[in-house]
């Protein structure tokens, strides 16, 4: 994958993150989420650079995942699946 498109994936990630965090109730969550829109966005590319193959592709499958679960109002499987996925970022954008 051309790194522009990399950068654009990575982009949308972050966005993806912020508009799911606007469907809560609570405003703060969105705005805690926006905070960390730089940071965020700065540490998938560093992962992206250390494992190509995951970061990207599989976030994108995991985010279709999460937003057909919710569009069922299957509130177990997107628990599951947002933990999953949270789980696997946080491996891969920590120190």
């Amino acid at each position: 994958m051309r790194q522009a498109a990399v950068q654009r994936l990575m982009e949308l990630s972050t966005a993806f993150r912020i508009r799911l965090a606007a469907c809560t109730p609570d405003r703060a969550i969105e705005m805690l989420v926006e905070s960390f829109h730089g940071p965020m966005l700065m540490r998938l590319w560093e992962a992206q650079a250390i494992v190509p193959a995951t970061v990207g592709r599989r976030g994108t499958k995991e985010h279709r995942e999460l937003v057909e679960a919710i569009a069922a109002r299957d509130t177990e499987a997107a628990s599951t699946l947002m933990r999953t996925h949270l789980k696997r970022t946080v491996s891969q954008v920590k120190n």
